[in-house]
């Protein structure tokens, strides 16, 4: 079953990356990715989405400074059992 608030947030993310990054831009589609997964990019998935894309190691790392400093990674974490009671 789909959290719709989950899936509300994902879409403001979302929403907030298309607004700051240029349309199909590398950075763009990196970013897009990068939001839409919601938990922490491996280093090999790093490596993947540079030759996916392709987008430079160093504009990459840059990309995920600027994603943290606008609050979009890494992901919140979802609270444990022991946070709620």
């Amino acid at each position: 079953m789909i959290n719709m608030n989950k899936l509300s947030d994902i879409e403001s993310k979302l929403e907030t990356v298309d607004l700051r990054f240029r349309k199909d831009s590398k950075r763009h589609r990196a970013a897009r990715y990068i939001v839409r997964q919601e938990r922490l990019i491996t280093t090999d998935e790093r490596k993947a989405l540079c030759g996916e894309i392709p987008i430079g190691d160093k504009t990459l790392r840059g990309l995920f400074v600027e994603l943290k400093k606008m609050g979009l990674y890494p992901p919140a974490s979802e609270p444990t059992v022991s946070e709620l009671v």
